[in-house]
């Protein structure tokens, strides 16, 4: 699993990469990205849960790629993530 918030993507990229090339056998090799909220990272142009999608080689339709709502603990309890 990989948490990510406001990651760019040279950081995604190598984090992504280094689970991919693990030795672990790739029929048992499953990655899950947690986008947590809708961040864009100092430097970037693009918001953290598009740059995974544009690593992972896909893009995303705002218009049917909704953010799934969330209460969490804290001054921000109201939050939003992609997964």
């Amino acid at each position: 699993m990989v948490p990510c918030y406001n990651e760019g993507d040279k950081e995604l990229r190598k984090t992504i990469n280094s689970v991919v090339q693990t030795e672990f056998p790739d029929d048992n090799k499953v990655i899950f990205v947690v986008a947590d909220g809708l961040i864009t990272g100092r430097g970037e142009s693009i918001s953290t849960p598009e740059t995974v999608a544009r690593i992972l080689g896909f893009s995303m339709d705002h218009d049917r790629d909704a953010a799934h709502f969330y209460r969490s603990i804290g001054a921000n309890e109201r939050n939003r993530a992609f997964v």
